[in-house]
């Protein structure tokens, strides 16, 4: 009984420091747990969400991948003017040996007939070294500054990319959060709306109202339920854009933190006149590739000069009638040349003349190009602030209408209950109510897209 009681003790003891062991350290080792692995992020602000796409989105990294190329490209045409060093091993196993005739007369035979003599052996052998410098080519100068303006071409068309993405985001973000902020308001009118409904049913089971006024309602209800199955449908489309134009992954939830109230408290930058031409990069863009072509017309020019380049080669032979090249003791017969070459194009019949013309037209076109986004821009700045004029216009309008129809809608709603109004103004007061709504949210949206596009026609969106 004794021994039972000491097991017992024991047990309990040993039950305990393990009960004391998970408590004291199992809690770390899942911070430990947590720390160590990497936090899923799915909750973004405008400003996030815009980082996200330019870590994820594909036309981004396409376009780095574009720089990155270009960089290579420099690199290869550096290359040209710099020391190419070849090896070569040569060997050769004959068959049968070459024969040449030699007139019988050199050994004392008779005048018109001839002695089959073999020469070489039976294996050969060669080691080649061989080293080639440019040592003047104008073609290759003009080559390096082309690719250093290539390089720069691609960083223009990656900040180009990048400032699409960033407006394409901005879009997709505010279009979600209309869908998701319409969606709110008509879930919110619902519950009122069931609410109604359920008070005046319970009136016309006590024969306060007629069944026509519980049908009215019931009639709203069905059709704030079709706009609430609708709007859910939108709101799922517009996140599935935003994260198509983020690179986020389609599958995974994503959060919005910002409102569109936020971004409409946000003052707009003064536009004032004038000629914004400069400050679009596709502008940019465009005076790059004129400097490209420009450097296109000078290599063709500068490719009527002489180019000049050296050589040298290196050479071991062995020849030998066994298989034991890799014996020692068997002689190896060297042999070096050293050369310069002058290569002088004397007449190409008009080749270069006529490459050189096609540049030339190539650069106007890209002067033509530049004139044309000029006109362009000014008519895209003009278009967007008469748009950015007319939402704000809109807005306004829209805040004001969102008062009244609001007030409106309390005032027929507390008639109603007192009952000195009618089903039918209180339905009208709320169809007017919530059609008020998405006017308004609508042109809050319209007013913030107005303003980007405001900032992209101008050149002066957010970099």
């Amino acid at each position: 009984m004794k021994s039972n009681l000491n097991f017992n003790f024991k047990y309990k003891m040993t039950f305990n420091r393990i009960i004391l062991f998970i408590l004291l350290f199992l809690p770390f080792s899942a911070l430990a747990q947590i720390a160590g692995e990497p936090a899923v992020k799915n909750a973004f602000s405008l400003e996030e969400a815009q980082l996200y796409a330019l870590q994820n989105n594909l036309n981004i990294s396409n376009s780095r991948l574009d720089e990155e190329i270009a960089r290579k490209k420099i690199a290869e045409t550096r290359a040209i003017g710099l020391p190419q060093v070849d090896g070569q091993v040569n060997f050769q196993k004959f068959l049968d040996i070459p024969v040449q005739l030699i007139p019988a007369e050199f050994f004392g035979g008779p005048p018109g007939t001839f002695e089959e003599i073999r020469f070489g052996t039976n294996y050969n052998l060669t080691a080649q070294l061989s080293v080639n410098q440019l040592l003047f080519d104008g073609t290759y100068f003009v080559g390096l500054k082309a690719a250093a303006v290539y390089a720069e071409l691609s960083q223009r068309q990656t900040h180009l990319s990048e400032l699409d993405v960033k407006l394409n985001v901005e879009k997709a973000y505010f279009t979600a959060l209309l869908s998701s902020t319409n969606l709110q308001f008509m879930q919110r009118n619902m519950e009122e709306a069931e609410r109604q409904l359920f008070e005046t049913q319970q009136l016309y089971e006590n024969g306060f109202v007629e069944q026509l006024d519980v049908d009215r309602l019931q009639l709203n209800l069905n059709n704030l339920e079709n706009q609430i199955n609708a709007l859910e449908r939108q709101k799922d489309a517009a996140r599935l854009l935003l994260k198509f134009q983020m690179g986020y992954p389609m599958a995974d939830d994503i959060l919005l933190t910002d409102s569109l109230e936020r971004f409409a408290n946000e003052p707009a930058s003064p536009v004032a006149e004038g000629d914004y031409t400069s400050n679009r990069i596709e502008y940019q863009l465009l005076q790059t590739q004129a400097e490209l072509q420009k450097l296109n017309t000078q290599s063709y020019n500068v490719s009527y000069l002489p180019s000049i380049s050296g050589s040298f080669i290196h050479q071991q032979v062995a020849q030998r009638n066994e298989f034991n090249f890799t014996q020692s003791g068997y002689p190896w017969f060297p042999s070096t040349i050293l050369g310069v070459t002058l290569r002088l194009p004397i007449w190409d019949s008009f080749t270069k003349s006529a490459q050189i013309q096609q540049s030339k037209l190539e650069l106007e076109k890209i002067l033509n190009q530049q004139d044309n986004l000029s006109e362009s821009v000014s008519l895209e700045v003009a278009q967007a602030r008469n748009d950015l004029l007319t939402a704000q216009e809109q807005f306004a309008t829209q805040e004001q209408n969102l008062e009244l129809a609001e007030r409106i809608h309390e005032k027929s709603n507390i008639k109603y209950k007192e009952g000195v109004g009618s089903s039918l103004e209180l339905s009208t007061a709320q169809s007017s109510f919530y059609q008020t709504q998405t006017n308004y949210f609508t042109a809050l949206y319209e007013l913030l897209i107005a303003r980007a596009e405001l900032q992209k026609a101008t050149g002066q969106y957010a970099d």
